[in-house]
């Protein structure tokens, strides 16, 4: 009995240290002693060389593993946007083609602003989501509804950045399971223990904001952006030869009138000292003319 109290502390040692070494696989770690150093997860490509078997070397033949793992199951992850400006004849009207081609693609519109200027004329800005499978068909619906006067499509190429997140998120999972194992098993001191669930809870924090930043991508890669513009005929004056000649004018105006609301501010700055100064003269010019009256 005493043996056996002595081997099952050193044995929850060993396991803690085997679990988490940062250079060795995962292994049966119960033949092992030390302490229990923090999570590793920077290097990935040993931690899932070493989940998939790989034996000998785990450090020079990790990363070759899963970059010939990526090859093998990665499809190219692309996230499209487009940006479509369009004379139309009525915005209004448009706006409500635009939502029903969206709905109709199993899209949505995420955002739309129409404004109208002094004259009457009406301008939109739409924001665009439908499926990537339906991006071309809904460009070339857009292109239809007026005359267009840019157009530009691009793409973000994010397939790295994604499977690199999958990679850490399954090493990061494959050490949650571990570190569920151990505390199954409820052995070695009660610190051990408590450091093991501090590990696991930060653990927890990490795979839940690597889920949230490739919900993100999901959301990105699988719904296409399109940006669209509208406006009417007579909504945006063109610049022509006289053009240069009316901001001159403009300008003068302008000049014109911020001269006299300068003027009119001295005024006023000054009437109240004028009225003061005559008062005051008028005082001394009948003071005098009383005392010259009473000198003769």
């Amino acid at each position: 009995m005493q043996h056996n109290a002595i081997l099952i502390p050193a044995l929850a040692m060993s396991l803690l240290a085997g679990c988490y070494s940062e250079m060795a696989p995962f292994s049966d770690a119960s033949d092992k002693l030390g302490e229990p150093p923090a999570v590793i997860i920077e290097q990935p490509a040993m931690l899932l060389a070493s989940s998939l078997g790989i034996a000998g070397g785990a450090e020079r033949n990790a990363p070759r593993a899963v970059q010939q793992l990526e090859v093998a199951s990665m499809d190219r992850k692309l996230v499209r946007r487009g940006s479509i400006d369009l004379e139309v004849e009525d915005v209004e009207r448009s706006v409500g083609v635009i939502d029903s081609l969206g709905s109709a693609l199993g899209g949505f519109v995420a955002n739309a602003q129409v404004m109208e200027d002094a004259a009457g004329h009406h301008r939109a800005t739409i924001t665009l989501r439908i499926p990537d499978i339906d991006f071309g068909s809904a460009v070339s619906a857009l292109d239809q509804l007026g005359k267009v006067r840019n157009h530009s499509v691009s793409s973000d190429d994010v397939t790295k950045a994604y499977y690199d997140l999958e990679t850490r998120l399954a090493v990061t999972r494959e050490t949650e399971a571990r570190l569920r194992e151990l505390l199954a098993r409820k052995t070695g001191d009660l610190s051990d223990v408590l450091q093991v669930e501090r590990e696991l809870s930060r653990v927890i924090g990490m795979i839940e904001a690597m889920e949230g930043e490739r919900r993100f991508y999901d959301n990105q890669i699988a719904l296409a952006t399109i940006t669209i513009t509208l406006y009417e005929p007579d909504a945006i004056v063109r610049a022509g030869a006289m053009e240069p000649l009316r901001d001159a004018l403009r300008r003068s105006v302008q000049i014109f009138i911020a001269s006299i609301a300068v003027m009119i501010q001295i005024l006023v700055v000054l009437v109240p000292w004028l009225v003061l100064a005559a008062v005051v003269a008028l005082a001394v010019k009948k003071t005098g003319w009383v005392k010259f009256g009473a000198g003769s």
